[in-house]
Protein backbone atom coordinates (compact mmCIF):
# COMPACT_ATOMS: atom_id res chain seq x y z
CA UNK A 1 0.00 0.00 0.00
CA UNK A 2 1.36 3.32 -0.86
CA UNK A 3 0.85 6.97 -0.42
CA UNK A 4 -2.16 8.59 1.39
CA UNK A 5 -3.45 5.04 2.34
CA UNK A 6 0.14 3.49 3.26
CA UNK A 7 0.45 6.77 5.42
CA UNK A 8 -2.76 5.47 7.38
CA UNK A 9 -2.21 1.69 7.41
CA UNK A 10 0.91 2.91 9.20
CA UNK A 11 -1.39 5.47 11.54
CA UNK A 12 -3.11 1.74 12.46
CA UNK A 13 -0.28 0.03 13.84
CA UNK A 14 1.72 2.58 15.68
CA UNK A 15 -2.59 3.45 17.56
CA UNK A 16 -2.51 -0.19 17.91
CA UNK A 17 0.86 -0.41 19.13
CA UNK A 18 0.17 2.76 21.78
CA UNK A 19 -3.09 2.32 22.58
CA UNK A 20 -4.11 5.62 21.28
CA UNK A 21 -7.74 6.22 21.75
CA UNK A 22 -10.08 9.74 20.73
CA UNK A 23 -11.24 11.15 17.68
CA UNK A 24 -8.92 13.30 15.06
CA UNK A 25 -11.61 15.51 13.39
CA UNK A 26 -9.73 15.07 10.03
CA UNK A 27 -9.62 11.06 9.72
CA UNK A 28 -13.09 11.31 11.33
CA UNK A 29 -14.56 13.48 8.11
CA UNK A 30 -12.64 11.36 5.33
CA UNK A 31 -14.22 8.12 6.69
CA UNK A 32 -17.69 9.90 6.99
CA UNK A 33 -17.40 9.83 2.71
CA UNK A 34 -19.44 7.96 0.34
CA UNK A 35 -16.77 5.58 -1.52
CA UNK A 36 -14.74 2.88 -1.77
CA UNK A 37 -11.37 4.66 -2.75
CA UNK A 38 -8.12 2.79 -0.78
CA UNK A 39 -7.40 6.13 1.38
CA UNK A 40 -11.42 6.10 2.65
CA UNK A 41 -11.92 2.50 3.22
CA UNK A 42 -8.28 3.13 5.23
CA UNK A 43 -9.76 5.70 7.24
CA UNK A 44 -12.14 4.31 8.31
CA UNK A 45 -10.33 1.75 9.76
CA UNK A 46 -8.02 3.93 11.69
CA UNK A 47 -11.24 6.26 12.73
CA UNK A 48 -12.48 2.34 14.18
CA UNK A 49 -9.47 1.23 15.69
CA UNK A 50 -9.08 4.81 17.41
CA UNK A 51 -12.72 4.55 18.82
CA UNK A 52 -12.56 1.09 20.45
CA UNK A 53 -12.71 1.35 24.32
Amino acid sequence: MAGRAGVLAFAIDAARWAGARGTIPAVAAIAARTGSSGFVRTARLLHEQLQQA
